[in-house]
């Protein structure tokens, strides 16, 4: 077993194990932070990505590499990246170090939002992303199909935003609680609008690419993956395997789809499990509470909601924003309130209207 690494599978090859851990070197090496900072947001990523091969191609146990190679070009491009030009020297010797441990945090993480839309089956037994990290899911199960498919950042960001350790939190907030959020929006971008956000795009695109030039398989193509995985199952003697097969289906636009006729189950489907959640609960909520209730007003693009009251669920905004964007009933948001279309409304809150 790795000396600082936790949650590797039992059957990693002895070079990838060493792959890893020449790559965690020269992230210590790169940024100047406590070894915690680094060790312990690789160790919570292992968790999750592991047992998962590299979605380009057919590398086995290729994603855990891929995302801490994401981290390493994230690191060294935000070293030389300016976050704070406008801000005082005073302010930028405390600023600056935090926006390029944030950078990699969240290269790090950047390819978490592939795994968490894939479908991981294994029998009748379905993975929850939301619910356990996949290494719990294929020590429990054994064999599990994966198949890869369009992807969202919802699952993934709620992943980070409720497990990620209190000491990076607490890193981060010393400087300034909004790089917390500014991380949190820079993992997988969709649109790389903030400095952070570019700098995670550009190495994304990068390992990507020097991925793509070393595989012999078309990024295009399905692939079909069988992984032997030695002392993994606990139900049966047998060595487990893994099938992984990629499917390249592009997540469709929710917004160019016409609401008519929409119905409660596509809707929250379409939003996601955590911002679903959400939207029901506070919908409960406004059947039992005056106070929930009388926040909710209409205007004139359709219904608003403060973000204060959101806050108050414990969901990170950057998940709810994901959902509402892929589901296509924001209409507008401005620096307090969200709005969703009335007809998303009338859904959502169709008791209490």
């Amino acid at each position: 077993m790795s000396p600082v690494l936790t949650g590797l599978p039992g059957s990693m090859p002895h070079d990838i194990r060493c792959a890893l851990d020449e790559k965690i070197k020269v992230l210590l090496d790169t940024l100047i932070v406590d070894r915690p900072l680094i060790i312990d947001p690789v160790n919570l990523l292992l968790k999750w990505v592991s047992y998962a091969p590299r979605y380009q191609d057919d590398a086995k146990y290729g994603l855990a590499l891929q995302s801490v190679d994401t981290a390493i070009v994230a690191s060294k491009i935000a070293d030389g990246t300016l976050f704070t030009g406008l801000e005082s020297s005073e302010k930028r010797r405390v600023l600056e170090p935090r926006y390029r441990y944030a950078a990699f945090i969240a290269g790090l993480f950047s390819n978490l939002p592939s795994l968490a839309s894939a479908q991981v089956m294994s029998e009748d037994k379905i993975w929850s992303p939301m619910n356990e990290p996949l290494h719990d899911f294929v020590l429990r199960n054994g064999d599990f199909h994966l198949v890869w498919s369009g992807v969202t950042r919802e699952s993934a960001l709620w992943i980070v935003s409720r497990h990620i350790p209190e000491p990076v939190i607490s890193y981060l907030n010393e400087a300034n609680p909004s790089i917390l959020f500014e991380m949190l929006a820079a993992i997988a971008p969709e649109k790389p609008l903030s400095r952070l956000q570019q700098v995670v795009s550009t190495s994304m695109e990068r390992v990507i690419s020097q991925y793509k030039s070393q595989s012999t398989i078309p990024v295009d193509k399905p692939v079909a993956q069988q992984i032997n995985l030695e002392n993994v199952s606990a139900k049966t003697k047998e060595t487990p395997t893994v099938k992984a097969e990629l499917i390249t289906t592009p997540h469709p636009d929710k917004k160019e789809q016409s609401q008519s006729g929409l119905k409660a189950e596509d809707l929250y489907k379409s939003m996601g499990e955590a911002t679903a959640a959400l939207f029901q609960s506070i919908a409960e909520d406004t059947e039992r509470k005056p106070e929930v209730a009388e926040q909710i007003k209409p205007s004139e693009s359709g219904i608003a909601i403060p973000l204060a009251l959101i806050a108050g669920y414990g969901v990170v905004k950057a998940v709810v924003l994901d959902g509402l964007k892929r589901s296509g009933i924001m209409i507008e948001q401005t620096r307090t309130h969200i709005i969703i279309s009335h007809e998303a409304s009338s859904v959502i809150f169709r008791k209490s209207k």
